[in-house]
């Protein structure tokens, strides 16, 4: 679909389409709901509809509407969310009738038919820069991360898809969705009535993983959603004449395969640098080649934009990938390789306890001049 297309898809036609399909469907489904509604009213003595506040386009929030599936909280007798769910619950669920409320979410311009499920706004502080694109658009009744896998998706993998269809918003994506939602809801299959199950709240399966290193500048585990993001790291220029090794030039597939390779290798341990307020990944760092028979690792870190080179991001990604080392047990070293004529980051590294070991005269070549490398190391214990 041409550029022009889909910006008055995005601009106009969506949000008519939207329209038109929530009233039609309110019209016709309203029976059901009635049903649903009395279905409610005697299974949780007499509440009918539940409320509870989202995120929704450019983070704002608002009141989502679903029918009551569970027991509400009592102070007196705490419960779980599986306990509380009961069989009627649970059946409204696996058909997502509990959903159906929501189509005057869409009505009320909160929601739209397609897009990225809203979630709780405490998962805000905890979603990585790439991931922030899911409110761009308008939350969906349902959306490509649902007829991928449901609610039995990682959150990695859920947010990703969410990325995804974003980043290939159309006509012709929505269309394959819809399509797709309706025959899952007909034939339900990967259902959970309660995820937390089998999944993890976001905001508590990151938090022990999400470090702020300086006001707004964060440190947390790279991602399958980062291969855009990083692109312009890895191939800048000025960042490049001060690696070791010759750069090599990534394109996006080459990118994605670069992520992919260092997450499946278990000896490798890496963490994106990004900036929280410009939405934007900075660098990246981490532990490589971790030997814990021998006790070695080696720390490689790459602030790709130069603009960042100042205010100690530096040194305090450095000290935190060392805090990070420190919890492997059984390491003892951790080694690196650097310019000498790096003076800026020879001097961060000896700021964080590195010992030049030795010095390789004219290891490698860069632009056509032999560079001296210097070997450098932590010990730990």
């Amino acid at each position: 679909m041409s550029t022009s297309k889909t910006h008055f898809y995005s601009r106009v036609g969506k949000r008519l389409l939207d329209l038109c399909f929530a009233g039609i469907a309110i019209i016709v489904l309203l029976p059901v709901m009635l049903l649903t509604a009395i279905g409610c009213a005697v299974a949780f003595n007499g509440h009918v509809i539940f409320r509870q506040t989202r995120t929704g386009k450019n983070t704002k929030f608002f009141t989502v509407y679903k029918f009551i599936s569970m027991k509400p909280v009592q102070a007196q007798l705490p419960l779980s969310d599986t306990e509380r769910l009961t069989p009627f619950g649970n059946w409204l669920r696996k058909y997502s009738l509990d959903e159906l409320p929501q189509l005057f979410n869409i009505v009320m311009g909160d929601m739209s038919l397609i897009g990225p499920r809203p979630l709780l706004p405490v998962y805000i502080p905890y979603y990585t820069c790439p991931e922030m694109t899911r409110h761009d658009v308008r939350p969906g009744l349902t959306g490509l991360a649902q007829i991928k896998g449901r609610n039995t998706l990682d959150w990695e993998t859920r947010l990703h898809y969410d990325i995804q269809y974003v980043n290939a918003f159309s006509f012709k994506q929505d269309l394959i969705i819809f399509f797709r939602t309706m025959r899952i809801v007909i034939r339900p299959t990967n259902h959970h009535a309660d995820p937390r199950t089998v999944l993890q709240d976001l905001h508590l399966a990151r938090s022990p993983h999400f470090l702020e290193l300086k006001p707004g500048i964060r440190m947390r585990p790279l991602s399958v959603s980062d291969a855009a993001g990083l692109l312009p790291v890895k191939n800048n220029r000025d960042a490049a004449q001060l690696l070791e090794s010759e750069p090599l030039v990534f394109t996006l597939e080459t990118m994605q395969k670069w992520i992919t390779f260092h997450l499946e290798k278990k000896e490798n341990k890496l963490f994106i640098l990004e900036d929280i307020a410009h939405r934007q990944i900075i660098g990246h760092c981490g532990l490589y080649d971790i030997d814990v028979a021998n006790g070695n690792c080696v720390f490689g870190i790459l602030i790709g934009l130069p603009d960042y080179w100042q205010g100690g991001i530096g040194f305090a990604a450095t000290m935190a990938t060392i805090a990070e080392a420190r919890k492997i047990d059984g390491i003892h070293q951790i080694h690196l390789h650097v310019l000498k004529e790096n003076t800026r980051a020879i001097h961060i590294y000896e700021k964080a306890g590195f010992k030049t070991t030795r010095i390789l005269t004219a290891h490698v070549v860069k632009n056509g001049m032999a560079k001296d490398i210097v070997h450098m190391t932590l010990q730990l214990i």
